[in-house]
């Protein structure tokens, strides 16, 4: 059952109220559709442009938000003059001005001068009413700040009267475009033939406009064509208004009816949308006019579901039609604009001076994501209209904590929506000014009807850029700068509709000191510094990255230390001035492979083998790999050198090297196995300076440590040799026959 409030507030009933549910009260939320600057337009109504009859009114209802009051300053240009006016609204009340008549835009040709400028010094919201005699609608202004440059718009089937091209009581389905700034190129994807500019179905056609500057896009009346779901493509933001002249729904109808609403942009609207019919004007056993819904889609592949079952695949502009006989719910997977329609009340037999309420009108319903927590809205005050209704759409946690007027809608009137946790009330209320408020988000839709007439408009509804969170499908791209010791982690989110960062958590790390820049919600990028605390050590750090779609990453990157670590098995004792080659151990303890260079820090009596100086050695991870030092002095006593070695980052490890060099002090292992003053069982003999063959005949040859050959000696056995001409050091020696083969080391002493 339905009921009819009527609210007669008085300052004990506000205070009673506040105190039973002091949640009113905290309704403070500075809804979207609120802003400071505004453009409105009155597209043809009726198709008789500047209609004279004292009935037809275009009006503006502005409203302030929560500012006591607010001075506004409203412009248009009327036969080339500007007109500036300006107004005080207060809270609570709504100012409304009247627009010339001669206002309504009926050129289709070229652009014209027809938008109504309308700015303020606090937020305030905006109406509009065209009214006249059987023919009106009304529609909700948006901000400029929630205007963008992607819309898809609705309408009807142009109404070809007579079935007569041509003839003067056609009436068109079109749209309106409005300039916000100079210099602005739309590019139009019309679904249908366009009259203006002449375009084919599907098409793209271009139109400049500058600021201020209204141009009427209508359907070719060729045909009875729709420009529902047309595309427009704006470089710069715009204003642009669904309409038609006056259209029948259904076809068969008797009676017809203007369309307007200004079209929210599709990066405002989202993928769920809660339909409520609207209670029918005419009682029975009249035929009962129905609730009727459009879903037009911009984008390509759009999946359209009803009450969680799928229903059909929509491209870009197409659009499809349903019946709303009970409350339900549409979702999608990509944005789509929804519009409702009523219609009209003319339908079966209509008799002359038969009277009627109701007739078509459109609102374009928001989706869930939008709903506000205040609104101050209008039913207009013209005596043509009758009755006036409100639906109003919120969660099952917002029943008896909605008001209208400070009153609160009681609980009775709530219905299910479907098999869903939202509720909806319709609510008949007075001619006048309301205010709607809750501690919860809900949504409404403002109608009214009278003879052969209606209108409808939405109350508000946020304008949050909800397209990057339904679009936003790319994964957060990672990329990493390395430098020595650190390295930034470059964070993009990107894509056509990337939704910007949201947030960076640092989930671990291993030897790792990370910086996160500040500032980067909601932006495109970010980046984290990264940097090691021992530099000896490998690091590394992993996060999560969150983008406002909610797209959600997991990474690690890993930074190189310096890992490579060396030995000496110090001192190294040696019974020589010379010796072969001491073997330095170095490995590799880190997961990185390590490309380094070795020099000696004095290079003088402890050397590196040639073949490694200035040379980039390899060292794998987990590997051991070694570098030769030689030792060569013409004294005996300690030695000192430091093996260093080095990255490509100049990041250095140093051995000390110590070695002992004494002749009465020695190991052979240190001299790679080969005897020193060797003995055979075969007779061959080296020892005190002296070589001796008993009974092996063969060469001789002794070298220096650097293999360079200082004697050759042909032996014939027995034989008995002083090496006495050589100097005090160690030699290598070869003894060599037929039969047999002897080597080893000569230490030469005097």
């Amino acid at each position: 059952m339905l009921t009819h409030i009527h609210v007669l507030a008085t300052t004990l009933f506000t205070v009673l109220l506040l105190i039973v549910h002091p949640h009113l009260a905290r309704a403070v939320e500075t809804p979207s559709t609120y802003g400071k600057e505004f453009y409105a337009c009155f597209p043809n109504n009726d198709g008789t442009a500047y209609q004279k009859d004292s009935n037809s009114v275009l009006k503006l209802y502005i409203a302030t938000y929560t500012s006591p009051v607010a001075q506004i300053d409203i412009d248009y240009t009327l036969n080339g003059i500007l007109h500036t006016s300006k107004h005080v609204v207060y809270k609570d009340s709504i100012l409304t001005f009247d627009v010339p008549i001669t206002m309504e835009i009926s050129n289709s040709s070229t652009n014209e001068l027809k938008s109504i400028h309308i700015r303020s010094d606090e937020n305030i919201t905006v109406y509009g009413l065209s009214h006249k005699v059987f023919s009106s609608d009304a529609f909700l202004c948006y901000p400029v700040t929630a205007l963008d440059t992607m819309y898809t718009v609705l309408s009807s089937r142009n109404e070809i009267f007579g079935n007569v091209i041509g003839n003067s009581g056609n009436r068109y389905s079109g749209f309106v475009i409005i300039g916000t700034e100079d210099g602005t190129t739309c590019k139009i994807v019309p679904s249908c033939p366009l009259r203006y500019p002449i375009a084919k179905a599907h098409d793209t056609v271009s139109i400049a406009i500058n600021k201020g500057q209204t141009r009427y896009i209508n359907a070719s009346i060729l045909n009875r064509y729709d420009v529902s779901s047309s595309i427009i493509m704006s470089s710069k933001p715009v204003a642009v208004y669904s309409m038609h002249e006056r259209t029948f729904l259904p076809d068969t109808a008797k009676t017809f009816d203007f369309l307007i609403e200004q079209t929210p942009p599709i990066t405002r609207l989202s993928t769920k949308t809660v339909l409520v019919p609207h209670v029918s004007p005419v009682k029975p056993p009249l035929p009962q006019p129905r609730t009727y819904a459009r879903i037009a889609a911009y984008f390509d592949s759009t999946s359209i579901f009803i009450n969680g079952k799928y229903d059909t695949l929509l491209h870009s502009g197409n659009f499809i039609q349903f019946y709303v006989d009970s409350a339900l719910v549409v979702t999608s997977d990509k944005p789509i604009l929804v519009g409702q329609y009523q219609e009209s009340s003319g339908l079966g037999v209509v008799q002359f001076g038969d009277k009627r309420n109701g007739d078509p009108f459109m609102a374009f319903i928001p989706p869930v994501d939008q709903f506000m927590s205040t609104y101050t809205v209008i039913s207009p005050t013209l005596q043509d209209f009758t009755e006036h209704w409100i639906n109003i759409t919120t969660r099952k946690e917002g029943i008896g904590r909605v008001a209208i007027d400070n009153a609160l809608i009681p609980d009775s009137l709530f219905k299910p929506v479907y098999d869903s946790s939202y509720y909806y009330a319709r609510v008949n209320v007075i001619a006048g000014v309301h205010r709607l408020q809750s501690d919860t988000v809900f949504g409404i839709e403002m109608y009214g009807y009278g003879v052969w007439d209606s209108y409808g408009y939405i109350g508000g509804m946020k304008t949050e850029r909800l397209i990057e969170k339904i679009m936003d499908k790319s994964p957060i791209e990672v990329t990493s700068v390395f430098l020595c010791n650190s390295a930034t982690i470059n964070l993009q989110d990107k894509g056509e509709f990337s939704s910007g960062l949201d947030s960076v958590y640092i989930t671990d790390s291993e030897n790792i000191i990370a910086d996160t820049v500040d500032g980067y919600k909601g932006s495109k990028q970010a980046h984290i510094s990264v940097r090691l605390k021992d530099l000896h050590k490998d690091g590394s750090v992993q996060f999560q990255v969150i983008d406002v779609a909610g797209n959600t990453i997991q990474s690690k990157t890993d930074l190189k230390g310096f890992t490579v670590s060396s030995t000496a098995n110090n001192p190294y004792l040696i019974n020589s001035t010379y010796t072969l080659p001491i073997k330095i151990e170095y490995s590799n303890a880190g997961k990185f492979t390590q490309m380094v260079k070795a020099s000696l820090k004095s290079n003088t009596v402890i050397s590196i083998s040639p073949e490694y100086v200035n040379t980039t050695l390899v060292s794998s991870p987990n590997s051991r790999n070694t570098i030769p030092i030689f030792i060569t002095s013409n004294s005996i006593g300690d030695f000192y050198d430091t093996l260093q070695i080095w990255d490509e980052c100049d990041r250095m490890i140093e051995t000390p090297i110590h070695a002992i060099i004494n002749p009465n002090r020695y190991h052979g292992e240190l001299f790679c196995n080969l005897p020193i003053e060797a003995e055979s069982t075969t007779g061959v003999y080296v020892s005190a300076n002296t070589f001796q063959t008993l009974s092996i005949s063969g060469k001789l040859q002794v070298y220096s440590l650097q293999g360079n050959n200082i004697m050759t000696i042909d032996v014939v056995a027995p034989a008995k040799h002083s090496l006495n001409e050589l100097s005090s050091g160690l030699y290598m020696y070869t003894f060599t026959s037929e039969q047999y083969s002897q080597k080893g080391l000569i230490l030469i002493a005097h």
